[in-house]
């Protein structure tokens, strides 16, 4: 009996590893993840190598597992450690379902095979590595591999990962995209409700091919039959770019996909919750459309505090000043990869002093209908009020669209003071070619404001004066081509000694009277004609018909006189309004097109 004994337990060691591959077969065959096939290349006391591991038919494989055990603690299933090396999962998505050997990783029908389960079992691995593990995604023209490396703690149905990266390839049309994921909690757990959950933390993305990087991610993923759910509970997404266009954002929100539809929710703040924006929208991934709502609580902006600069480094590094607040709303659509947006931009009580300028009360919505590059719909509208030293407060109103050239079509410009109104003809400046011409129409302007805008101050009076004043500028420098003028009845001249030209004042007694007379000249018809030359010296050539009554009796008088002008207080008013334009123009293109 002796004998048999020991030829029976010589035989079971001398067979272990066929007896110990065929149970291990018979097992996992049971536990679903057959067909079922590998080599044993050793087994001892306290370890067992196996080689060339085919689970699912071949679809996962493994080059190698080596599994360490004490048979103190084997029998309650407890294993050591477990590590593989050479891993292999290939995947293929066919009809918008992925399936792994030709299960569904998301079974829909009853009774339909699913591979997103966990084998029961109750054996315990107290530590798990994968080293050099690869799964593939094959979707025709898309493919996809991640390859990928951790360290895991599987115990009955949860398995519990102490770190976790991967290099994520996707290759479309000859072109290949790659993530970067490093987690440093992953966690992988079956409920009872039939529900496979995966939990990371302190989880990060970066993608060469982004200019954005996602850091400190812990999220909650749950599949249920045709149902998954993604928690976001919170996230740090940072622009890569210096300076950046936005500072770093914490997000939160929750995606739930029920067949081909995902809804969502996203919420988005700074870390001094002066950003806060909610989104929320749906995206169908057999027709390839989605749309999200946004809106944002107003930014509020104060010359001794917050700037847009603290908010947006690179578009707000250039600005001035601003006082005001800045409200986002409306939605973004998308069809085949192109975006539709119809956002819109609320502008209320904005303020800022650019050279020579103070603008408040500057208000209005603009239209977004592009986002990259930036475009607006036609017919946007703003008003402000513009006070420019020596003149009295004017109230503007700005029509326009922003082009994606990126280019400032200017449909209308027009500014009421005192009771009159000066427009600007249409007009486009662009970086690409950033010389413009622009034709200013006067309509019952006072005429003392005219004197100052043309700077001819030793002139006064009262009427009103129409008339049309052609202006070009190239980069920045702005030049009086022509203009004309002329007031719209009889009024009132005060032209004073010291705004004529020495040679007038020195002509002797010929020009007395003539002097005498435009102390106080009432004319019955006025009007001016300007131009300026290539160096920038400026004439005024005042026709006026009319007479003094305190001079010759009121004998009348025709009187052509020229008069020097620098133009200078209307070059500045139109440089202020071109500079801002361009400004505004180079850091749309800067943020857009970095």
């Amino acid at each position: 009996m002796v004998v048999a004994f020991g030829t029976a337990i010589g035989a079971g060691w001398f067979y272990r590893q066929d007896m110990a591959a065929a149970l291990a077969i018979r097992w996992l065959d049971s536990a679903g993840l057959g067909p079922a096939r590998f080599d044993v290349g050793n087994i001892g006391l306290s370890r067992l190598v196996l080689r060339d591991v085919s689970l699912y038919g071949g679809a996962v494989s493994v080059a190698q597992i080596d599994v360490g055990f004490d048979l103190a603690t084997l029998a309650s299933g407890v294993l050591n450690d477990v590590m593989l090396s050479g891993l292999r999962v290939a995947l293929v998505q066919a009809g918008g379902r992925v399936r792994l050997s030709g299960m569904a990783l998301d079974a829909t029908a009853p009774g339909e095979p699913t591979a997103i389960s966990l084998p029961a079992t109750s054996f315990r691995i107290l530590r798990a590595a994968i080293s050099d593990g690869r799964v593939t995604l094959d979707a025709g023209a898309r493919h996809m591999q991640a390859d990928f490396a951790t360290d895991l703690t599987v115990t009955e149905a949860k398995v519990l990962g102490a770190g976790f990266t991967a290099n994520i390839a996707l290759s479309e049309a000859g072109q290949i995209q790659t993530l970067h994921v490093a987690a440093a909690e992953l966690a992988l757990s079956a409920g009872a409700d039939g529900a496979v959950r995966i939990r990371i933390g302190q989880t990060a993305f970066t993608a060469p091919w982004l200019d954005w990087s996602v850091a400190e991610v812990e999220a909650i993923i749950a599949f249920r039959g045709d149902e998954t759910a993604v928690q976001l509970v919170s996230a740090r997404i940072m622009d890569r770019l210096t300076p950046a266009r936005v500072v770093p954002l914490k997000i939160s929100g929750d995606v739930k996909i029920m067949g081909p539809q995902a809804n969502f929710v996203w919420h988005a703040a700074s870390a001094t919750t002066a950003i806060n924006v909610d989104a929320k929208g749906f995206h169908d991934f057999r027709t390839g459309l989605g749309h999200t709502t946004v809106s944002s609580v107003p930014l509020v902006f104060r010359p001794k505090g917050q700037q847009p600069r603290d908010l947006f480094p690179r578009a707000g590094a250039g600005l001035p000043l601003l006082s005001g607040s800045v409200s986002l709303a409306g939605g973004v659509g998308w069809h085949d990869n192109k975006l539709e947006p119809a956002l819109n931009v609320r502008l209320a009580d904005i303020g800022y002093e650019p050279a020579g300028l103070t603008v408040s009360r500057m208000g209005g919505n603009i239209a977004i209908v592009g986002l990259t590059p930036l475009v607006t719909a036609p017919g946007q509208r703003l008003t402000a009020t513009i006070v420019s030293a020596g003149l009295p407060p004017a109230t503007a109103v700005l029509t326009y669209q922003l082009l994606a050239a990126p280019a400032l079509r200017i449909e209308g410009l027009q500014t009421d003071w005192v009771g009159g109104r000066i427009t600007a003809s249409p007009f486009t400046l662009a970086l690409a070619q950033p010389e413009v011409r622009t034709k200013l129409s006067f309509h019952q302007v006072d005429l003392v404001e005219i004197f100052q805008i043309i700077g001819n101050d030793g002139l006064s009076g009262t009427g009103r004066l129409d008339g049309e004043i052609e202006l070009s500028a190239a980069d920045t420098r702005v030049r009086l081509r022509k203009g004309s003028l002329a007031a719209s009845g009889p009024g009132v001249l005060q032209l004073r000694s010291g705004a004529l030209p020495k040679q007038i004042v020195d002509a002797g007694e010929s020009m007395a009277l003539v002097l005498q007379a435009m102390a106080d000249f009432r004319y019955n018809h006025l009007a001016m004609d300007l131009s300026e030359d290539d160096a920038g010296n400026g004439t005024v050539l005042l026709k006026i018909e009319g007479a003094n009554p305190a001079v010759l009796e009121g004998r009348p008088f025709r009187l052509n006189i020229k008069l020097e002008s620098n133009f200078d207080r209307l070059i500045e008013l139109a440089s202020a309004t071109i500079l801002a334009a361009q400004t505004f123009l180079r850091q749309t293109d800067g943020v857009l097109r970095p």
